[in-house]
Formats: structure tokens, C-alpha cells, sequence
């Protein structure tokens, strides 16, 4: 479906068999975990034919809500990125149910459409969460969409720096999460230890 490039040498398909591994069940635990042997150094590039695949964690057992969690921990320098003219609604990522947390992934997209650059974005079905996990402070500029939710987790800085219109609320259970008026949406609840910050004032 994409394919991973190492120094001009092509992988076809190295994280969409993981995540259609998870999603069939084989990985019992839910996590996709990026191993620093294989994956280091990596771009994987997105081409206008080849978008990520779409998450159903509900796949096989459409009674029970899974979640599965993209880990990139340990891993040096795994990004993923779009190639350039695969038009102005490119979906990076879309969570259909359960949640989808990612791991200190370097994740971001861009493209070319008449000569503008444009953004990809996150979609979020109602009932699904679009988690974030990071142990180094991360921007998030991509837009995030849908009828879903956010979750922010671990003790560092997240900045949403897109023009997100999801829906289905934010959690901010660790850390600090960083947004404008139009990065933060839904109802909006903060962990005891954690923080919400607009611009420059906390809450």
C-alpha cells in the first residue's frame, strides 16, 4: 500500500503489515511497536495512491472496543510524511473506533495542490479517540477532524498548531497541551497535574 525508503531502498509495506496485523488480532496487546533495527532512519512517504490505511479496531469483533498504540519509542529518526500532489483533503490517519494512540511518532503531512502547499489531517469517527503520548515536546500541524475525541497523555508539552474542528471533546490526563482558539475543541477536562494552556495563559 506505501512503502518505506531507506537510502533509496524500497520496503514495500512494513507498517501497513502491522497494522493490519493488529487489527486482526495477531498482536494481542494492541501495539505497534517501530524497532530501532529495521526502522531506523526510515521516511516513509505517502504517495497520492497509497494513504495510510484506515484503523477499524472493531475489524473482526465488531462487540468489543480495542485499542492499538503506533510505539515509536527507541526508534531514530521514523517519520512519515506525504508525497506532494495528493490533493487538499489528504487523511494522514483515520481512527474509525477504539483509540489509536501514537508513541513518540514523528507524524506529519504536506502537499503541493495548484503550486499551494496544503496540510493532511487526523479523522476521528464519532466514538473513537485520537490519543497522544510523547516523551519529548512535539507540534501537532496537522489538522484533527471529525465527530471523535482527544486524549493527551505523558509529562511533556503538546502543541496543536492546526485548525481542528473535531468534535467529541479533549482530555488532558499528563503533561501540558498547547493550543489557539481553534486548536482545542469539544468539551474540555484536565487531570489534577496536568495543563491546559491558550496562548500564554494556563488553566
Amino acid at each position: 500500500i506505501f512503502t518505506v525508503i531507506n537510502n533509496g531502498r524500497d520496503i514495500p509495506g512494513s507498517l501497513d503489515s502491522a497494522i493490519l496485523s493488529a487489527n486482526g488480532g495477531a498482536n494481542t496487546d494492541n501495539i505497534i511497536e517501530f524497532i530501532p533495527d529495521d526502522l531506523e532512519f526510515l521516511t516513509l512517504t505517502l504517495g497520492q495512491d497509497a494513504p495510510l490505511p484506515e484503523i477499524d479496531l472493531q475489524l473482526l469483533d465488531p462487540g468489543t472496543e480495542r485499542q492499538v498504540t503506533l510505539d515509536a519509542t527507541g526508534t531514530i529518526s521514523f517519520w512519515i510524511t506525504t508525497a506532494e500532489d495528493v490533493g487538499a483533503d489528504f487523511v494522514l490517519l483515520h481512527v474509525e473506533s477504539g483509540q489509536a494512540t501514537l508513541v513518540d511518532l514523528d507524524i506529519f503531512g504536506s502537499a503541493q495542490v495548484d503550486s499551494e502547499d496544503v496540510s493532511s489531517q487526523f479523522v476521528v469517527d464519532a466514538d473513537a479517540t485520537l490519543g497522544f503520548n510523547y516523551s519529548f515536546e512535539y507540534q501537532i500541524g496537522d489538522d484533527i477532524n471529525g465527530e471523535g475525541s482527544l486524549v493527551k497523555e505523558g509529562d511533556t508539552l503538546l502543541d496543536l498548531l492546526g485548525v481542528n474542528t473535531y468534535t467529541g471533546g479533549t482530555q488532558v490526563l499528563g503533561g501540558e497541551l498547547r493550543g489557539h482558539g481553534e486548536g482545542i475543541q469539544g468539551n474540555i477536562s484536565v487531570a489534577k497535574d496536568a495543563a491546559l494552556t491558550w496562548k500564554d495563559d494556563a488553566i
